[in-house]
């Protein structure tokens, strides 16, 4: 059944009416929102084609598949632009579910679906500023730029997207989403290359990697965040502050650095590193597709490390949105001395150290570490 409903949901993103209704009983009928029901397979053909006629680009996912009694209960997840004739060309991001009667045949019977209708006008009247909420974890791959995007979102909320380190993935904000998720609307990435994301032969950079998340907002139809980045995820804050103002709310740049020049000598004797860079190559081989690749991808990182980042005074002068730069007192990775100079750099910027901890606060000082995020965004 699981496979039936994934090519279901592919059908319904196919922009081929005919191939969605021959899910469908020939007598099958689609109810949507306790409306008239189309009944007989020309009928479901027609209101399909009215969606994605509507919604050219429109992709339905599929989020889960249950069982109530007798009937399945196709979970969806569904964006898209409702730029088809007489559209408002505004995005939307809307969830919902069928729910099933197969009959003998293997095909669907009867089918009632529903979503907030509210919700929806809302969304096409004006532009979606966050995803719509949901019960459990959404997550997926998203098509972006040259590469798949994993992303997982949870809560509800003002828009929140988090960005790991370097070799890192979503697993490591696992002391900060459940608090963060409680008021707002947190989406935990893979970066290019990292934990569930693909990569490609392009080198990898941070510039290259911003464009990545100002895509997959374009994907969700996010039209502005907060971003809360850890290491080369507080880079590419800084970049996308530097270079997407438009997009962005606040930044959290939690030990980053704005040149190589700002990594410390040492930094192969800490370690914590060490046993950092272990762990992640360990989770690669868990949670990338290609697991195969380690060496390449690590190649690609690892040239981007030794002539990146390079803003300059003038860059960092020209951030406009609230920043803040926020470490460990004693970080293994970068010198206190660098963020203090990159904190004095951005207008727009304060500083906050946390004492007794550095590169990894988020895991040795998580309670501390969170009450100085919340209390930064909801400045």
């Amino acid at each position: 059944m699981t496979d039936f409903a994934t090519r279901y949901a592919t059908a319904w993103s196919s922009q081929d009416p005919a191939k969605l209704a021959a899910f469908y009983a020939e007598n099958g009928s689609l109810t949507v929102n306790d409306g008239a029901p189309s009944v007989g397979r020309a009928a479901i053909t027609a209101t399909a084609r009215g969606y994605m006629t509507g919604f050219p680009d429109m992709v339905v996912r599929l989020d889960s598949l249950s069982r109530d009694g007798d009937h399945a209960i196709f979970h969806w997840t569904w964006t898209g632009t409702n730029t088809g004739p007489g559209g408002t060309g505004k995005r939307v991001h809307l969830s919902g579910y069928e729910q099933w009667t197969i009959g003998v045949d293997g095909l669907i019977a009867e089918s009632k679906g529903h979503f907030d209708e509210a919700e929806y006008q809302r969304q096409l009247s004006q532009p979606a500023t966050t995803p719509v909420a949901r019960t459990v974890p959404a997550s997926g791959m998203a098509p972006v730029n040259d590469i798949q995007m994993y992303y997982e979102i949870h809560g509800d909320g003002t828009p929140l997207i988090l960005l790991h380190g370097g070799l890192g993935s979503t697993v490591n904000w696992r002391n900060q989403i459940p608090v963060l998720s409680r008021q707002y609307t947190v989406i935990a990435v893979d970066s290019r290359g990292h934990g569930r994301s693909t990569f490609t032969e392009q080198r990898i950079s941070y510039t290259l990697m911003a464009s990545d998340v100002v895509a997959l907002m374009d994907y969700l139809g996010i039209e502005k965040a907060h971003i809360l980045g850890w290491s080369d995820g507080g880079i590419i804050g800084l970049d996308l502050a530097i270079n997407h103002p438009d997009r962005l709310n606040k930044v959290i740049a939690f030990g980053a650095n704005y040149s190589p020049s700002g990594v410390r000598a040492d930094i192969g004797e800490s370690e914590k590193i060490n046993d950092f860079m272990e762990k992640a190559a360990k989770d690669y081989q868990t949670l990338s597709p290609d697991p195969a690749r380690w060496d390449p991808f690590l190649g690609n990182i690892s040239q981007m490390w030794a002539s990146e980042p390079n803003f300059t005074a003038e860059q960092l002068g020209s951030i406009t949105v609230p920043v803040l730069i926020l470490d460990g007192d004693n970080d293994e990775a970068i010198y206190t001395e660098h963020t203090r100079g990159m904190a004095g750099l951005i207008p727009t910027a304060k500083l906050t150290l946390i004492p007794g901890t550095g590169h990894f606060a988020m895991w040795e000082k998580p309670n501390e570490i969170n009450a100085v995020i919340l209390e930064f965004l909801a400045q």
